[in-house]
């Protein structure tokens, strides 16, 4: 996890789903299977992203890198 001052929102399965358009529980899914970046911050042991990060991670699984360790 990353720990760097953003002033960025951050990012729940919730808005991540609605944006790439897949369930909430296919997200954990990618998670848990090392295909999501890990999260920039974690509060009460939820994850989140701030929006870049997730952008990032969109714009290479459209190329096919699809796993956080090409990030």
């Amino acid at each position: 996890m990353v720990d760097v001052p953003n002033d960025e929102p951050l990012l729940g399965y919730r808005e991540i789903a609605e944006q790439i358009g897949v369930s909430m529980a296919t997200l954990r899914n990618y998670r848990r299977r090392g295909y999501m970046p890990e999260p920039d911050v974690m509060l009460a042991d939820r994850p989140r992203w701030h929006p870049s990060t997730i952008e990032k991670w969109i714009r290479m699984r459209a190329v096919g890198a699809n796993t956080s360790r090409h990030l």
